[in-house]
């Protein structure tokens, strides 16, 4: 499970980018990085490993870009290198993106037929590639990424910068959670409230199908029929779950967040407070993103043993075929060896004692390796 976070600022942005980074480190990551529009041109900073080995590459070569975007990774397609690692660019965009892509493939065939040239493994290096082709087909971003979205299959969340301008960030969501910030004369982007939190206290939650361009004037958002919609924001805080204290009607009242999950929907219709319920209500489906989020994650976890697991045992099976091979023609040059030993005695087996160490050793082989392909069979 991977994190994203986009922060439209009024001055350099990296380290802003970096700590809302730190507080998705929860969903497990294998490499990160951040990238940022200063004075026109996009400027891209990745490490593999922890965010440290990030923050270390930002100090001995800074981004001071007041637009950017960051993420962390965690590998599905392709090894965790830096390469591999987010964001990813052309020279006119550039990409962050949490879940699978799965047309991918298809996608990436017909833009190498085209012509583009790919630098990593990944099915999110295909989505920078095409939206590059809308934009030197004549389109603005927005209408590159309307078009580009069109023809994207699979779970996904996606944020977007572009070269040439500071006061543009694009994203959309189609299964994967994603929320907007909305601050003083500045705008956010996470996978989550609690990336964005320390910026500010009013953030609404994208829909499945939503895609959005943002401003540092604020947000229009459009739905999965390209009409345009309002999410209504909440006030948010990372205390004000755990402090509230709700009324359910018959004297009934429940305090704290450990309460939420276990109420019924009809129990949270009941409470008295019209305000109360839809924020109440809005609130449990935030919990239930984050539950499904982690079963994603779960999941991720589980595919990537099975990818292990498939790898090794490929190479496995690449070094039995060897020593069977080996043990094919270790056993008739064994015979060999003991039909000359015993009948001439020459050389280098005129020695009784080392014709048998040799002959034993050569036997011993073999049959190590004989044993040892059976094995794999059972296994």
């Amino acid at each position: 499970m991977c994190g994203i976070v986009g922060v439209l600022g009024k001055g350099p942005v990296a380290g802003q980018l970096v700590d809302a980074l730190k507080r998705l480190e929860y969903r497990g990551y294998d490499s990160a990085g951040v990238a940022t529009v200063e004075n026109g041109m996009l400027g891209r900073r990745r490490a593999e490993g922890k965010l440290r080995n990030l923050e270390a590459r930002l100090q001995s070569s800074p981004l001071l870009g007041d637009v950017g975007i960051g993420h962390t990774r965690w590998a599905t397609h392709g090894k965790p290198t830096e390469a591999n690692a987010h964001p990813h660019m052309t020279d006119d965009v550039s990409v962050v993106h949490n879940g699978i892509i799965e047309n991918y493939r298809e996608l990436k065939n017909e833009l190498v037929a085209e012509g583009a040239a790919f630098s990593s493994d990944t099915d999110t290096e295909v989505i920078a590639h095409m939206i590059t082709r809308e934009l030197r087909a004549g389109n603005d971003p927005v209408r590159a990424v309307f078009h580009t979205l069109k023809r994207l299959e699979g779970a996904f969340a996606l944020a977007m910068i572009f070269r040439g301008y500071n006061d543009l960030m694009i994203a959309a969501r189609e299964g994967s959670p994603l929320a907007i910030g909305y601050g003083d004369g500045e705008m956010y982007l996470g996978s989550d409230a609690i990336a964005l939190g320390p910026f500010t206290d009013t953030i609404a939650y994208l829909e499945d199908g939503d895609w959005v361009v943002l401003t540092r004037n604020g947000a229009t958002i459009y739905d999965k029929t390209d009409a345009v919609v309002h999410r209504d924001p909440d006030r948010w805080s990372s205390t004000w779950a755990a402090d509230a204290t709700w009324e359910l009607g018959k004297g009934r009242r429940v305090e704290g967040r450990e309460a939420i999950l276990a109420l019924t929907r009809p129990e949270l219709e009941a409470i008295s407070s019209s305000d109360s319920a839809d924020r109440f209500l809005r609130l449990r489906d935030r919990l239930e993103e984050a539950v499904q989020a982690a079963r994603d994650s779960r999941q991720s976890v589980v595919g990537s043993f099975d990818v292990l697991i498939t790898a090794t045992s490929q190479r496995t099976n690449e070094i039995m075929k060897v020593l069977t091979l080996a043990s094919v023609l270790l056993l008739p040059g064994a015979l060999i060896a003991g039909v000359m030993g015993m009948n001439f005695r020459v050389g280098l087996f005129e020695h009784t004692s080392l014709f048998w160490v040799t002959v034993a050793v050569i036997f011993g082989i073999a049959l190590v390796t004989l044993v040892t392909a059976r094995v794999r069979h059972w296994i």
